[in-house]
């Protein structure tokens, strides 16, 4: 027979043992963050993106994101020109879920997936 006290307990210790190693990896990427900041003032005091650092090569690589600043501009040329490429692909499931109470023909283009948890809190 399944001994559900016995589950809850290991389930709520991992739980905590999740909730400190997260805490740890918090910790780990501000640290790396501030080694990235020195690395990166180091290598534009010498105006390179590149170096090699004893066994190391270090690049500083750069990604380009989108900010929009006039959200309804931005609509209207994705209309005027018929580009809705621009957009990522995925439906806002606050807004969706809403809009099927009042238009549940929404339904014939999508349709719902149900992820599922266990939750576990623990009293001390």
């Amino acid at each position: 027979m399944v001994d559900m006290v016995e589950i809850s307990k290991k389930m709520a210790a991992i739980d905590r043992e999740v909730k400190q190693l997260n805490a740890q990896v918090k910790n780990l990427k501000e640290d790396r963050q501030l080694l990235e900041h020195q690395v990166m003032d180091l290598l534009d005091s010498i105006g390179s993106e590149t170096g090699r650092f004893g066994k190391c090569d270090v690049v500083i690589k750069k990604k380009v994101f989108p900010k929009e600043i006039d959200w309804e501009g931005v609509l209207d040329y994705i209309v005027e020109n018929r580009d809705i490429g621009i957009l990522q692909r995925r439906l806002n499931v606050g807004r969706f879920e809403e809009m099927l109470e009042v238009a549940p023909e929404l339904m014939t283009f999508a349709e719902l997936t149900e992820k599922r948890s266990v939750d576990v809190k623990e009293k001390v």
